[in-house]
């Protein structure tokens, strides 16, 4: 399903989570966003740089996304020149007392 950023809001993925447990008979939901520009990064993260972080902004909202296992699709997001869509599983962060929503990225292209 499509899904503007402005949508996920705390209230809607902790709805999202209800249709846990999540694992092999029960996929994760994965939804996408068109047209969203990259705010900040493409930066690799973790042991040996396999993982990567990058912000997303669409209509004012900013939001972080981790791809694991994606390190190498540092250097091809830092080229686009212009919007994407991307594919990717809600979840909320915890982290130090704070719970923020972010997302997975599973796959993106440059926005037609």
């Amino acid at each position: 399903a499509e899904v503007p950023l402005s949508q996920l809001t705390l209230q809607t993925v902790q709805q999202v989570e209800q249709l846990a447990p999540f694992g092999s008979k029960n996929p994760r939901p994965v939804l996408c966003a068109s047209g969203v520009e990259i705010a900040d990064g493409p930066k690799r993260m973790g042991g040996g740089d396999r993982h990567m972080t990058v912000k997303f902004k669409q209509h004012g909202v900013t939001i972080r996304a981790v791809g694991f296992g994606h390190g190498d699709w540092v250097e091809p997001l830092d080229q686009i020149d212009g919007p994407v869509d991307i594919a990717f599983k809600p979840v909320i962060n915890e982290f130090r007392g704070r719970r923020n929503v972010e997302v997975h990225l599973e796959d993106w292209r440059k926005a037609s």
